[in-house]
């Protein structure tokens, strides 16, 4: 019965909110209506011909849509696919269907449902599937929605853990759409991080890759997107400076920009702005132009169908009526707020989304301790066959050791003469031809341990092993050598750690640490990309370079 499963967990936002057929057909409704096995299984049927692409695909057109009963449709067709796909996804073609699935699954019940237990489930498996076998491409997607959905949980919950980890997604979404080329994700995810930074002051990712987003190339089709994100930085950085009148200019700039959007993507856009510029006014003390602006937000919200929206309206309206001493409409939106928050959070299990984390994590730890035992089982059965195997050898090794061992004294001596005719010696051991001394190997080890620790040549990007033979004047197998023997490494993992000491050293001094970016700071001590600066670094130490900064500073 996957269907039967599949519509379990979307009837009943679907039901709650329309109260209309699908497109699907009369039948799913008679589902939504407690319809009977037989009408669950005709439906089943009806779609039994589709394969998970045709569904996924079909359900890609439907949410293009972008109207309320299509995203339905879509859904259930998500539902279905994911549900068959679940343990066929061996292939790496089959895997990134399914995780495409998950993630556009995921997102409807983040953004149309507004159920996070359901969009976190979903989308957590769309990313502990796609980070296991290395599909970067699959990810900026999953990051973004995820940091979409903990930032949501913070503003229900208010546990700045939720915000820290919805930025630090955000973060993770941009940096690696950027290095796949993917840029509308890059700069929706970049355009998130500076909403943060506007409302909640939540700003390090945004400084982290503020230079990483300006030194995007990208294609002409990008550049109205890019733009906006642009204007919405030197708002930002308005806002940071105490120049909330510049930034106003800005956001009043932008009113035009998603006019060819579709619906819902163009209201949502519309009330960002919206907030943005009574967020302006407020603090210019222009309370009664901001007003007009808040009550939009309300109308769009309530015709749009968007709860995560309206919740947060009422809290900015019954602020602002609060400081322009209008107590009564403060205390009327204040208790629409509460009811608006506690109907997200009874319909949707919202709770602490760490809740959701442990949830998740025990669910996942049942589902491999029972692939585990199913794998126990399986490998029993091969056990009691390759044993059976085993005695049948066994008799037939019986059978034949008296001819093994007339022979045995034969094989012996072939085996000889053959390794007399041939030549052949064991491997030897590594070094074993080596003439170095034990005072030759100390003073070498010295003389490398003083060019590491002083020349700053060794912070070059093409330093090598044959230039390091050259200062310590010794030949470049003995250096390989000595390295190998007395500090337990080779030659690129004992110059990565010095370069990450010395950047370390570099980032605890203020004066130096102000001087540098990320980049410029791995260019200085050797690396050729950021990326493979941060990897090493956080190798070595444990900590991202922003980490580590963050931990500097106190």
């Amino acid at each position: 019965m996957n269907l039967a499963m599949a519509l379990r967990d979307i009837l009943r936002h679907i039901t709650r909110r329309l109260g209309v057929t699908l497109t699907l057909g009369l039948i799913v409704v008679g589902a939504a209506q407690g319809a009977t096995k037989t009408d669950i299984t005709a439906l089943d049927d009806l779609l039994s011909q589709q394969s998970p692409r045709e569904l996924v695909e079909r359900a890609r057109r439907h949410m293009a849509q972008g109207e309320d009963i299509a995203v339905d449709s879509a859904t259930v067709y998500l539902s279905i696919a994911t549900s068959r796909m679940r343990s066929q996804h061996s292939t790496d073609e089959q895997r990134q269907l399914y995780i495409e699935a998950l993630t556009m699954l995921g997102r409807n019940y983040l953004m149309h449902y507004f159920d996070y237990t359901q969009a976190y489930t979903n989308l957590r498996q769309a990313q502990d599937l796609a980070e296991e076998h290395a599909m970067t491409a699959q990810l900026p997607s999953i990051y973004l929605n995820l940091g979409v959905l903990f930032v949501q949980n913070y503003v229900l919950t208010k546990d700045p853990k939720a915000l820290a980890e919805g930025s630090a997604y955000l973060g993770q979404a941009f940096a690696m759409a950027r290095e796949n080329g993917l840029y509308q994700q890059a700069i929706r995810a970049f355009t998130n991080l500076i909403t943060l930074s506007i409302y909640y002051g939540q700003s390090t990712e945004l400084k982290e890759y503020t230079d990483d987003f300006r030194e995007m190339e990208l294609p002409a089709e990008m550049s109205k997107e890019y733009l906006t994100a642009t204007i919405l930085l030197t708002a930002a950085q308005d806002y940071a400076d105490g120049h909330p009148d510049k930034a106003l200019a800005y956001f009043n700039s932008l009113s035009q920009q998603f006019s060819d959007r579709p619906d819902a993507e163009r209201f949502r856009f519309e009330i960002m702005l919206n907030n943005n510029r009574a967020h302006a006014l407020d603090l210019m003390g222009r309370r009664a132009d901001a007003l007009p602006l808040l009550l939009e937000n309300e109308r769009l919200a309530n015709e749009e169908g968007f709860r995560d929206v309206l919740f947060h309206t009422y809290r900015n309206l019954a602020d602002l009526y609060t400081e322009m001493g209008n107590n009564q409409k403060a205390n009327d939106y204040l208790i629409k707020y509460y009811e608006a928050k506690d109907s997200l959070s009874d319909d949707n299990a919202l709770g602490n989304i760490y809740e959701m984390k442990f949830r998740y994590s025990l669910d996942k730890t049942t589902r491999e301790a029972e692939a585990l035992a199913q794998r126990e089982r399986e490998q029993r059965i091969m056990l009691w066959f390759i044993l059976a195997i085993a005695i049948v050898v066994a008799i037939t090794i019986v059978l034949k050791w008296r001819d093994y061992q007339r022979l045995k004294g034969n094989y012996t001596a072939l085996y000889q003469k053959n390794v007399e005719l041939m030549g052949l010696k064991q491997n030897a051991p590594k070094y074993r031809t080596s003439t170095l001394s034990t005072e030759d190997k100390e003073r070498i080890a010295a003389d490398i341990r003083k060019v590491l620790t002083t020349n700053d040549e060794v912070y070059s990007s093409d330093f090598s092993l044959g230039r390091l033979a050259e200062l310590v004047d010794a030949p470049s197998k003995a250096v390989s050598q000595v390295i190998n023997e007395m500090y337990g490494k080779n030659f690129n993992n004992l110059l990565t750690e010095q370069r990450v000491r010395q950047a370390c050293v570099r980032l605890q001094d203020p004066e130096q640490r102000r001087r540098y970016t990320i980049a410029s700071l791995a260019e200085s001590v050797g690396f050729k990309s950021r990326t493979n600066f941060t990897t090493n670094f956080k190798s070595v130490t444990g900590l991202t370079p922003s980490q580590f900064i963050h931990e500097s500073q106190g």
